[in-house]
C-alpha cells in the first residue's frame, strides 16, 4: 500500500476536482512514483446511524463490512492524504461526509497523540461570490484530520470552477508544483 492517498470526493467522474487532483498527481509523480487514488463514488459507504455501538466498542462499527472501514484504514496508514472535493452548500459532498461520520468510531477511541502525516485539501466551488464558501468544509476536514491523528490540513481553494475547462494554466502549474514539493517533503521524512 502506498504512503500517499488521494481521495476523489466528487460524485461526478472526470469533473473539476478530479482534474485538480490529476494535476497534483502529475507533479507528485515527478518526485515519487507511489500514490494511491480512491474515488469515493466507487465505494459502498454506509452512513452513521448513531446507534452507539462504537461508544461501547471503541474502534468498531456495526457497518465495518462496507468500504468505509478499508478507506479509513488507508487514511490512517498514509503519510499524505489529499482530499479533492467540490463544495456544495458550504460543505462537503454527501459521500465524503458519510465517510467522515463513520470516523466516529475513532473519536470514541481517541487518544491525544502527536499528529503525524500531511493532509492537503484541493477544494473547488462553482460560485465566485460568498466570502465564507470554503469555511464549513475546511472546519469539517480539520476536525476529521485531528481525530485521525493527522496534522492540520493545508487548504488550496479555487472559486468559479464549474467545469474542468475552467481550470486556468496558472492553477495547473500551481498544482503540479505543489504535488512535486509535497512528494519531496514526504520522501525526505522517511
Amino acid at each position: 500500500m502506498s504512503k500517499s492517498l488521494v481521495l476523489l470526493c466528487s460524485p461526478r467522474e472526470n469533473g473539476t476536482t478530479d482534474e485538480l487532483a490529476l494535476y497534483f498527481i502529475e507533479g507528485y509523480k515527478r518526485e515519487s512514483a507511489s500514490i494511491d487514488v480512491a474515488a469515493l463514488r466507487d465505494h459502498d459507504i454506509r452512513t452513521c446511524v448513531n446507534c452507539g455501538y462504537c461508544s461501547s466498542h471503541p474502534l468498531k462499527c456495526v457497518f465495518d463490512i462496507d468500504d468505509a472501514t478499508t478507506l479509513l484504514e488507508r487514511f490512517l496508514a498514509a503519510r499524505l492524504v489529499v482530499f479533492a472535493s467540490p463544495v456544495y452548500f458550504y460543505g462537503p459532498p454527501a459521500t465524503l461526509k458519510a465517510l467522515i461520520d463513520r470516523g466516529q468510531k475513532y473519536w470514541t477511541g481517541f487518544r491525544e497523540e502527536l499528529a503525524s502525516g500531511h493532509v492537503i485539501e484541493l477544494l473547488a466551488a462553482g460560485r465566485v461570490a460568498g466570502e465564507r464558501v470554503f469555511e464549513g468544509t475546511k472546519l469539517i476536514l480539520n476536525c476529521f484530520s485531528r481525530v485521525m491523528n493527522k496534522n492540520k490540513p493545508r487548504a488550496f481553494s479555487y472559486r468559479g470552477l464549474e467545469n474542468p475547462g475552467d481550470i486556468s494554466p496558472e492553477i495547473i502549474s500551481e498544482l503540479r508544483s505543489l504535488g512535486a514539493s509535497v512528494a519531496r517533503a514526504v520522501r525526505d521524512e522517511q
